[in-house]
């Protein structure tokens, strides 16, 4: 019995490159057509999308598949908060920080999500200095 012919995406272990066509089991029937600009495009808009929603406090977002050793991790070039959430933290405290060790600065809160884009923040009595990795006072 012939296994079903299924339009599917795949990353070629030879070229490193994103496909797109008709897949019989593990064999691509007919043309395939390499997508790997639109695909890789795509889903960066998409990351870019989750991390506005969620803001997170670290300026970072992490996505992570129970099964694989490996994670995505999605930061701006320089974090900032979005206004929707400025305005929030205004009214939350920043949370100030210098490291004692390099002279790093952070301003930034501290969050638990509650659901989409709210949170309760609660201040912290320490954090972790992004450069150096030293421990930090507020």
């Amino acid at each position: 019995m012939k296994k079903e012919i299924k339009k599917a995406m795949g990353v070629s272990p030879v070229t490193g490159r994103i496909y797109y066509g008709n897949l019989r089991g593990d064999e691509w029937i007919g043309g395939k057509e390499d997508v790997t600009e639109t695909a890789v495009r795509a889903v960066f808009e998409w990351f870019v999308e989750k991390f506005e929603d969620v803001c997170p406090a670290d300026g970072q977002y992490t996505l992570e598949f129970l099964d694989e050793e490996y994670a995505l991790t999605m930061k701006r070039k320089s974090f900032e908060y979005p206004a929707r959430w400025k305005n929030r933290a205004e009214h939350n405290d920043y949370i100030h920080a210098e490291c004692s060790k390099c002279g790093f600065q952070v301003e930034s809160i501290e969050a638990v999500e509650t659901g989409r884009c709210s949170a309760e923040y609660t201040k912290v009595k320490w954090k972790y200095c992004p450069k150096c990795g030293s421990k930090m006072t507020v």
